[in-house]
């Protein structure tokens, strides 16, 4: 065969083994590829208010995945921060802990629904100082998770007694971003 032919059928071959590496690649860990959009809300009981200090109110919200390979998300916690004051109210929780962890088709969508901890005055919180809800959560593509099973089960079988290697790499990303449609 030809060494020209020989080329050509290589550089085709590096090219189609290309074409996977950047996928898997450009979704190992993206920045941002969840956003997350305020749907619905609800207040709470004034008598609620009083007991925790603070006004409650049920919210259900929309995840979107951006990115082009499916998302597991492990975890989505809500915190109100205020502009001026610098008042930042408790973490809660969109996922349950006990559920199985949700995972969201490339441009698909997920919703969940948690209670959100805001100022006790609405004043507060609508006219002088709306602020903002900040939603730190981790998530992994399913490739990226399988990678991370497969290798702590290496871990297990082989180096049973070495947590350090199981421990080194964190299968999931961190990320945060802001509740869309809120105030």
């Amino acid at each position: 065969m030809p060494r020209r032919i020989k080329l050509i059928l290589l550089g085709v071959v590096l090219f189609l083994l290309a074409i996977p590496i950047w996928h898997v690649g450009s979704n190992w860990a993206p920045a941002e590829p969840l956003r997350f959009r305020l749907i619905n809300r609800e207040k709470h009981a004034e008598s609620t208010w009083q007991a925790t200090g603070h006004r409650i109110e049920k919210v259900e919200i929309e995840v979107r995945n951006t990115s082009t390979a499916p998302r597991a998300m492990q975890s989505a916690y809500l915190r109100w921060f205020s502009r001026k004051n610098h008042v930042i109210l408790p973490y809660h929780s969109l996922l349950d802990p006990f559920a199985q962890v949700p995972v969201i088709p490339p441009g698909g969508t997920w919703c969940g629904t948690c209670e959100l901890f805001l100022p006790l005055s609405e004043s507060e919180s609508e006219n002088n100082d709306p602020g903002y809800v900040q939603v730190d959560y981790t998530h992994a593509s399913t490739f990226r998770r399988r990678v991370f099973t497969w290798y702590y089960s290496l871990c297990v079988r082989y180096f049973p007694q070495s947590p350090r290697l199981r421990a080194s790499v964190s299968e999931y990303t961190s990320s945060t971003a802001t509740l869309e449609n809120f105030p």
